[in-house]
């Protein structure tokens, strides 16, 4: 039994009146979601489910490559400056 809550938060200044209208615009289509209850995955049945996402272990790849990609180019450009030597 929960109830979900949703707050959009509009100002009354001219100065930002496309800001707040796009707010009006995105509560009301969010008012018309509904939650539909469902059975609750255990931290086991989770955890073997293929299609886990942890955007924690995404991020950790996305550094780790960019680490490497940089270590690349480092290498490349000591290269050439040994080569200007």
């Amino acid at each position: 039994n929960t109830h979900t809550l949703m707050v959009a938060c509009v100002s009354p200044s001219h100065l930002v009146v496309t800001e707040t209208l796009n707010v009006l615009q995105f509560a009301t289509k969010a008012r018309c979601i509904r939650n539909c209850p469902g059975a609750a995955f255990t931290q086991t049945e989770a955890k073997s489910f293929p299609n886990n996402w942890n955007p924690t272990d995404t991020r950790l790849e996305e550094l780790e490559y960019e680490v490497k990609t940089l270590r690349e180019l480092l290498k490349e450009k000591e290269k050439d400056i040994e080569i200007e030597k």
